[in-house]
């Protein structure tokens, strides 16, 4: 729950430190329960100083926080709470950090002296200008207000679904996480370690390699393909994955999340075998990657006409490697802390890995890259094991946002996230199996809801002229449909309780009940003009059966249900 402020009247800053001893004594006797991101900043090597209870001035305001990590010059402040009331605890907290950040010597000095292990990290190798700090406000339980997090500065606001990807992740990469955390927290490797105390800025690595021009290649103008050879340490600083339901690019996420127990098993031979994986990683390059010749010179893609012997230049910046197919390859040399991580440390830096890398035109931007990536990662996956439904709906939302099917899945995590469907509905690989499933419901239901035909559509256009390849338009339609669901589906929601649940807790809630209301909405635009009373028109579902309605038999649902609302049009 929301920790109770100390006053922050004037009188406080007269307290001795033995009263505050006290009073720290008094607090510490309080059960906390488990810290979420005590246990995922921990895991990623980050060293914890304790500061909960510690309480400090700053700017005269008296306070404490949560949770201090440190890497390097890398300073952490965290403030974590499990209640379900964020109206007050949040601005309490955006008040004192603010303070914190506009005046960063007053805290470094106060809070040295009221932490004697942070007074340690403080005269340790980095000067107090030299130093990175972060705010993290994490909520594990409710998703902080819009209101907040809209303005949260300087909190970076950690949300439950955040907090639940990290801690997988940690559990996965361990230590190798940190990377990916830093760059969630918005630090350059350019700022970190010796970079930062010597000025140097980015530094980079070069890698030998062959590069083929785009008529070699069948990729567009612009393009270049690179093979090369590169150690998987080099790899890990630099390679991200847009991992379905990860933190960034949400809408534009689609690689399955890491298998830990594929992880453990190679890692196993790794270090009982010892050899190299030989068959080729594919990786997306950034387009201020460099290649030179062999007396320096730098190469243009555009000069490139034949197979080409080059040196490769790769900044030292995280994520810009973009991990197409080969994640576990890769990851499987993570920094652990398990039992074998010694024989892999050994060969972290020493092996090296077959890597084709394709180099992005300076022209393309993130989303044309994302787009990119997915198209190329479907094609890959396509040849070799099937694609699961979600992750295929998920590719088509990417690569053809404005198809049926692209449309359906996008309004599907809408409900997901807002709405009387709210966390019921399984969309993330991390959801638990009780949650509803949803794989059917965009080619089966939501695809009838959007398509141009349907009178949800027509209601929506009305005489306007509008065309959804256009992404404002498309995007004004999705939002429509969704709104409109949210609406008949809170209404049925209001009139069921408590039934509103999934099946499997004693509920109504399936797959095929869901999709029966989905494809109820389509009836009711086409005989009850908007704005509609959706309260008033499901009445008659009060006492309705939903137990006989299975598998996919959303349709016959619909049908029965609309009998009830208009009996002369519910056929």
């Amino acid at each position: 729950m929301p920790k109770k402020k100390p006053s922050t009247s004037a009188s406080i800053s007269k307290r001795t430190s033995t009263s505050g001893q006290n009073h720290r004594e008094k607090s510490s006797k309080v059960a906390k329960a488990p810290s979420k991101t005590l246990g995922i900043f921990e895991a990623a090597g980050f060293q914890h100083i304790k500061s909960d209870n510690i309480h400090f001035l700053v700017s005269q305001q008296m306070g404490e926080i949560d949770y201090v990590f440190v890497w390097e010059n890398v300073i952490l402040l965290v403030e974590e709470t499990t209640g379900e009331d964020l109206s007050k605890h949040p601005p309490k907290k955006i008040h004192f950090h603010k303070l914190i950040d506009q005046n960063k010597n007053d805290f470094f000095r106060s809070f040295s002296a009221a932490c004697p292990e942070f007074g340690t990290y403080m005269s340790g190798d980095y000067q107090a200008n030299e130093m990175e700090i972060r705010h993290v406000y994490y909520s594990e339980c409710q998703l902080v207000p819009s209101g907040i997090s809209f303005n949260p500065q300087p909190f970076k606001i950690m949300q439950p679904s955040d907090g639940a990807y990290f801690e997988k992740l940690t559990k996965d990469i361990q230590k190798s996480s940190k990377y990916e955390l830093l760059k969630y927290l918005n630090v350059k490797l350019c700022d970190v370690g010796q970079s930062r105390i010597s000025g140097s800025g980015v530094t980079s690595k070069s890698f030998a390699g062959f590069a083929l021009p785009s008529k070699h290649t069948n990729y567009p103008d612009d393009f270049v393909v690179v093979t090369f050879y590169a150690d998987p340490a080099s790899l890990i600083l630099r390679a991200y994955v847009l991992r379905r339901n990860g933190w960034e690019q949400p809408t534009l996420s689609y690689q399955r999340f890491v298998q830990s127990e594929k992880l453990t098993s190679m890692r196993e031979y790794l270090s009982k075998n010892g050899k190299v994986f030989i068959n080729n990683l594919i990786v997306t390059l950034p387009s201020n990657s460099i290649m030179q010749d062999a007396d320096g010179q730098i190469i243009s893609p555009s000069e490139l006409t034949q197979k080409t012997s080059v040196k490769l230049i790769l900044q030292d910046e995280l994520a810009s490697i973009g991990i197409v197919d080969g994640q576990h390859r890769i990851l499987s040399y993570f920094e652990g802390v398990d039992a074998i991580d010694k024989e892999i440390k050994n060969i972290r830096q020493r092996q090296n890995l077959l890597v084709t890398g394709i180099i992005f035109p300076k022209d393309y931007d993130d989303e044309r890259k994302m787009k990119f990536e997915a198209e190329l990662f479907l094609s890959i996956n396509n040849t070799q094991t099937s694609v699961n439904p979600e992750l295929r709906q998920d590719l088509e939302a990417i690569i053809n946002p404005s198809s049926p099917l692209g449309m359906g899945r996008t309004i599907i995590h809408k409900l997901a996230e807002t709405g009387a469907l709210s966390g019921l509905l399984h969309v993330n690989q991390s959801d638990s199996s009780n949650l509803i499933s949803t794989g059917s419901l965009g080619p089966h239901v939501l695809q009838q809801l959007v398509r141009s035909t349907s009178p949800l559509y027509k209601e929506w256009a009305k005489s306007k002229s509008v065309d959804l390849s256009l992404e404002k338009d498309r995007d004004s339609f999705v939002d429509y449909c969704a709104n409109e669901l949210r609406s008949m589906l809170g209404a049925a929601a209001g009139i069921m309780e408590p039934k509103w649940k999934p099946v499997d807790i004693g509920g109504i809630l399936s797959t095929a009940v869901v999709g029966g209301f989905m494809l109820l909405l389509n009836r009711l635009c086409k005989v009850h003009s908007y704005p509609r009373d959706y309260k008033k028109l499901l009445s008659p579902i009060k006492n309705f059966d939903f137990s006989k309605y299975t598998s996919s038999n959303w349709a016959r649902m619909a049908r029965e249900i609309m009998q009830k609302i208009s009996p002369n049009e519910g056929s």
